[in-house]
């Protein structure tokens, strides 16, 4: 988690990957952190606008989906709404359509 916080981009991209495997290998056990981790990727969409995030933010858009299919649509209820924002943000402000841009696989499987 500090790592989440405080890691360059390409750390905080490792964390989010190790983070689904453990929500994915713990599951129940991973209950606990849902909110935190929650919150913590939220702030990671809020702080990377810059194209040199993309890749970041298409890893958090991952990250959030795993998550919310192992825990399903009740547990995401709080966070449903801000999840489609931040999404639809991305794919209308964020994501370049006339070229290679990561955040195109990551949203289209995330939606």
């Amino acid at each position: 988690m500090h790592h989440l916080n405080n890691g360059i981009s390409f750390v905080k991209e490792a964390c989010l990957s190790t983070l689904s495997a453990l929500a994915e290998g713990a599951e129940k056990l991973f209950e606990p952190h849902y909110n935190d981790v929650m919150g913590i990727i939220f702030h990671i969409f809020e702080q990377s606008h810059q194209p040199i995030f993309k890749n970041l933010v298409g890893v958090s858009v991952e990250c959030i989906s795993i998550i919310a299919k192992i825990f399903g649509k009740e547990k995401l209820a709080p966070f449903k709404d801000k999840l489609i924002h931040e999404m639809i943000r991305i794919q209308t402000q964020g994501v370049t359509f006339d070229g290679p841009d990561p955040q195109k696989s990551y949203l289209l499987v995330g939606w």
